[in-house]
């Protein structure tokens, strides 16, 4: 499993604060105040999206569209799809799933909304495995 605190860069410091809401998170200079108030799997994601602000230096108020992006990719560096593929083969239900995971919901629903192809093939193959 893909740990963000531990591949957090040695010179980014990481406080916590009662953020308004929506705001889970922000992250400014080397600094990521993360909201005090989220569970473990909450932090996580957080963590991790506020990393990839830091690493492409887009700091303040991004567009939604950015933000849509960024999420991608942490759902990807967080759910591997074997990973994926497991916990899927128990539920098909995306709160059961993300509790496995240990992500936010909506972040397990955007790697399943987001699967390459060839992802969508090996899903479709051991469906049909499972029905023969």
């Amino acid at each position: 499993m893909y740990h963000p605190w531990r591949t957090l860069p040695h010179d980014v410091v990481v406080e916590f604060a009662s953020l308004p809401p929506p705001r889970r998170g922000v992250s400014r200079d080397r600094t990521i105040v993360l909201h005090n108030r989220q569970k473990q799997a909450e932090r996580r994601c957080t963590l991790e999206h506020e990393k990839i602000h830091l690493e492409r230096a887009d700091m303040g108020k991004c567009r939604p569209e950015l933000e849509r992006h960024i999420d991608r990719e942490v759902a990807r560096r967080l759910i591997t799809f074997d990973a994926l593929i497991d916990a899927m083969a128990w539920s098909s239900e995306i709160d059961e799933i993300a509790d496995e995971l240990f992500v936010r919901p909506e972040i397990a629903q955007t790697r399943i909304d987001n699967l390459r192809p060839a992802e969508v093939a090996i899903i479709a193959e051991l469906i049909a495995d499972l029905h023969s």
